[in-house]
């Protein structure tokens, strides 16, 4: 699933890219996925998809400090992260009902038009220490190529 979400957003850049004159080149591909900031990072009870108060205040702070943010300019994105011992089928459906939460919280307490690119990843074979945690990362990119967010319908149809 991982993969098949990888090479979604791949595609959808690709064809971005040339749909506006832009090739898509590795060196444009690796600005983009290198200019990530990490703006907040929402934790989670092991197992537990549900927001609790830190939680939602984290997310209040956040998009209240963001409200002028030009969306031309940055990709908005929300990124579950897994906790270990649960195994790979699991820890994707726990990291996209994550990942959800953030989302559904945000549309209904800040009032989101726009549709955000939700990733939920597996099981991490990396040593990355954000990969210890049970949580969901609120991430910004550098727009390089004038994207329009993508919407978790439009992934939705695009997968049947």
């Amino acid at each position: 699933m991982k993969v098949w979400l990888t090479a979604l957003m791949l595609l959808i850049c690709y064809s971005e890219a040339t749909a506006s004159g832009e090739g898509l080149t590795e060196d444009r591909l690796k600005h983009f996925f290198t200019s990530q900031t990490v703006i907040a990072s929402i934790k989670f009870s092991p197992g537990s998809f549900k927001l609790d108060a830190a939680a939602k205040e984290a997310l209040d702070l956040v998009f209240s400090n963001l409200q002028d943010l030009d969306l031309k300019q940055k990709v908005i994105r929300a990124e579950g992260l897994p906790g270990g011992g649960i195994s790979n089928g699991k820890n994707l459906d726990l990291n996209i009902r994550r990942v959800k939460a953030v989302e559904d919280y945000l549309r209904t307490r800040h009032k989101l038009k726009i549709e955000r690119y939700m990733v939920g990843f597996g099981s991490a074979d990396s040593k990355d220490a954000r990969l210890e945690e049970n949580q969901v990362d609120i991430v910004l990119y550098d727009n390089i190529w004038d994207l329009e967010q993508v919407g978790v319908e439009t992934v939705t149809k695009l997968q049947k």
